[in-house]
């Protein structure tokens, strides 16, 4: 009964059954928390193109399409979208947030998405809040690109910031940048 209610309703992260005597049942449940919009830039017009997910990666409902940065959006070429499903696997799942918790904790930068591609599956490209996308290597020390991010933005680019289009930190302490064409 319990697998027959997780599978009816993605929602439910998980369910409890227990019998109470002498003629009870006593069911108790969580529901999933929402941590990202997930949506594929692949997906034909009769699927659904987005969907909620939570910290481990699962869709559990539908959603629309959305503009913005309100929401953290995570968009990938994946061919479409399976709600009761992996999305992402877990680890790549809370990857993604200590990317975000770093990059917000130690240069108050937030990130209002990312782009993951299957034809590059090691790297991934967070943008931020300040208009610029940053290129990374997924699997890196988070506090180690950090640190080296803070060394650029604050000795190379200073005020410059706004003018940034991308900061590409994939090959260590040699990082390129680009700014945006005027």
């Amino acid at each position: 009964m319990e697998r027959e209610l997780l599978a009816a309703m993605p929602r439910l992260a998980s369910v409890s059954i227990a019998k109470k005597l002498p003629n009870g049942l006593g069911i108790s449940f969580t529901k999933r928390t929402f941590f990202a919009l997930f949506c594929t830039m692949a997906a034909p017009p009769e699927n659904p193109s987005c969907g909620y997910m939570d910290r481990t990666g699962f869709l559990y409902d539908e959603a629309p399409d959305a503009l913005g940065s309100l929401l953290l959006k995570i968009e990938s070429n994946a061919p479409e979208i399976k709600i009761g499903a992996q999305a992402l696997d877990p680890d790549t799942a809370a990857k993604l947030e200590q990317w975000g918790d770093a990059l917000s904790a130690d240069l108050g930068l937030r990130v209002v998405g990312y782009t993951l591609s299957s034809a590059e599956p090691d790297e991934l490209r967070a943008e931020t809040a300040d208009g610029f996308s940053l290129i990374i290597k997924k699997n890196d020390d988070p506090v180690a690109v950090v640190k080296v991010l803070r060394t650029l933005l604050n000795e190379e680019i200073k005020a410059r910031r706004q003018k940034l289009d991308y900061i590409d930190l994939r090959f260590g302490n040699k990082v390129f940048f680009k700014f945006k064409e005027s």
